[in-house]
């Protein structure tokens, strides 16, 4: 019975954090900070490809007659 105590107060007080921690976050997306800190807009043009994305060689996976 003990045990179950100091378990459910490790919890309340866990969850105690929690919510300020989510509410601190909250916050600070509703003010958002100056853009100079935020990475640059994206390049235009066209995306690089990686090997990985690359479709396979139709003719290697397939029989051609």
């Amino acid at each position: 019975m003990e045990q179950a105590k100091k378990a459910a107060l490790q919890l309340a007080k866990t969850n105690e954090k929690l919510s300020h921690e989510v509410e601190t976050l909250k916050k600070e997306n509703e003010d958002p900070e100056p853009q100079e800190n935020k990475s640059p807009a994206p390049k235009l043009g066209r995306p690089i490809q990686k090997e990985s994305d690359k479709p396979a060689d139709f003719a290697k996976s397939t029989w051609l007659l």
